[in-house]
């Protein structure tokens, strides 16, 4: 079933959105990521009551759902990609670390296959990895 509507992007992640994902299995599940941190829905996106503060310094710029799944990739500056964690109504993160200091911009993950993951950094270079394996 889709939805639509109108979602309130100034709760929970910040005043202003770096990033929206939903869980690709339809479950109403969605990650926002902004200045303020990573914040979780259950409804949609209608609202965001679970938030997660991003640590000084990190920047965040998209974010994408592993396919069957409770976990979110978010990449960010300086290499940063940070696995995030749905359990109940609480958010785990960890950070990965995949070898770059570049500026990751893009994230996206198989529809079909939730191992296979894509990062593009701000120059153009595209990491492939298998999330399994890798992260």
């Amino acid at each position: 079933m889709r939805r639509s509507g109108r979602v309130n992007l100034l709760n929970g992640a910040g005043s202003s959105l770096t990033a929206l994902a939903l869980k690709k299995d339809g479950l109403g599940e969605a990650i926002a990521i902004g200045p303020a941190g990573i914040s979780l829905s259950v409804d949609y996106g209608v609202s965001f009551p679970t938030t997660v503060p991003l640590a000084q310094g990190e920047v965040l710029n998209d974010v994408a759902h592993l396919a069957g799944t409770k976990t979110w990739i978010a990449v960010g500056d300086n290499g940063l990609v940070r696995r995030i964690t749905r359990t109940a109504a609480t958010i785990t993160t960890e950070v990965i670390p995949i070898g770059t200091s570049a500026k990751l911009v893009g994230v996206d993950a198989s529809e079909s296959d939730s191992d296979v993951l894509w990062v593009v950094s701000a120059d153009g270079t595209a990491f492939f990895s298998r999330v399994g394996a890798r992260l």
